[in-house]
């Protein structure tokens, strides 16, 4: 059987036969990613791209921008495939900043959690439709106003409990 191109070049290159792993560079490592299906159908379409290009007079890898960049989609594509000691640092990508209204009702729940705040207060607080507050809420916090509301109020309560003398009742910080 014929060498691919590629193969050819690394040879060229003086490339070792051998990885840094001790292991032949024949030998596969292990890929734990499921590549029919999700993210890992992606990089394995992205990897039979490059694959293909690799073996072509006109690639695009010919280019050395256009090869860094296929290479950074490549890393990129493992990186989000293959599980990994970033796996949780990249599933947990940065949130888009929540809009104005929502800061806004945000705000009023945490500085008087203590008073009976309704939807339409916060509605009305935040200059708002309560729909529009209801699909903020759902879309930038996963969670609804009343809610966090409620969150909030029981943070606050298991801090007082926390921090109060030991005859202290848990009613009267309750109903406080």
């Amino acid at each position: 059987m014929r060498p691919s191109r590629a193969q050819d070049r690394s040879t060229r290159a003086g490339a070792s036969p051998v990885a840094p792993s001790g292991r032949s560079r024949d030998a596969p490592d292990r890929v734990q990613a499921d590549v029919q299906s999700g993210l890992g159908a992606g990089l394995r379409r992205l990897v039979e791209f490059v694959a293909g290009e690799l073996d072509r007079d006109d690639s695009l890898l010919a280019n050395p921008l256009r090869a860094t960049s296929i290479e950074q989609a490549l890393m990129s594509g493992l990186l989000a495939a293959q599980p990994n000691n970033y796996t949780a640092a990249l599933a947990n990508r940065a949130q888009a900043a929540a809009p104005r209204h929502v800061v806004r009702a945000e705000e009023l729940i945490r500085a008087h959690p203590e008073r009976p705040i309704t939807i339409g207060d916060l509605a009305l607080a935040s200059g708002v439709s309560a729909r529009a507050l209801y699909e903020g809420f759902r879309r930038f916090r996963a969670t609804t106003p009343m809610a966090m509301l409620r969150t909030v109020r029981l943070e606050q309560v298991r801090a007082e409990l926390q921090s109060a003398e030991p005859n202290k009742k848990i009613t009267d910080v309750a109903y406080k």
